[in-house]
């Protein structure tokens, strides 16, 4: 695997691997529940690509493995040629996904919501969330001003900064 072959230096892997995901033996257990098991997978860099199966094959456990959102029991990866758990920032930082469907984490405050959904976009967008309210009731319901319709949406327009209750 090209990603083990230079080891410490995550700008070279990135550059000589032509793989977008690569992953060997990788598996996943959950006590005595294998949800993934010894996964052979090459993706080429400039792929778009999709998992598809029925429910419970371990679809969603995958991705999560693969982010680092879960350890795996065995195999090794990497992800834009970058070893995966030891070089996780560096890959993530060149990636995107999606695992399970899109939407506010309910654990974590409105502000702190979009803080984690800014931490991914542009540095202005960071500054866009001290324009939220934080004045009113849980039931208060907040739109923008400028005419752009719902908090997300305002909040995610460069151009909004004004809000008000209703």
């Amino acid at each position: 695997m090209i990603a083990m072959a230079v080891p410490g230096a995550p700008g070279k892997l990135a550059a000589e691997s032509r793989w977008a995901v690569e992953t060997h033996g990788l598996t996943k257990r959950f006590g005595a529940k294998t949800a993934v098991n010894g996964i052979e997978l090459l993706v080429p860099r400039g792929s778009a690509f999709g998992y598809l199966g029925p429910n419970g094959a371990g679809k969603t456990t995958l991705i999560r493995v693969l982010l680092g959102l879960t350890r795996a029991d065995a195999g090794t990866m990497s992800l834009l040629g970058y070893p995966v758990p030891r070089h996780r920032d560096a890959a993530l930082a060149r990636i995107g996904a999606i695992v399970d469907e899109p939407r506010f984490h309910g654990h974590l405050t409105g502000r702190q919501n979009l803080a984690l959904l800014a931490a991914a976009r542009e540095p202005a967008a960071r500054d866009r969330i001290a324009t939220v309210p934080t004045t009113g009731s849980r039931s208060t319901r907040w739109e923008c001003a400028s005419g752009w319709g719902s908090p997300r949406a305002c909040w995610e327009t460069p151009s909004c900064s004004s809000w008000t209750s209703r």
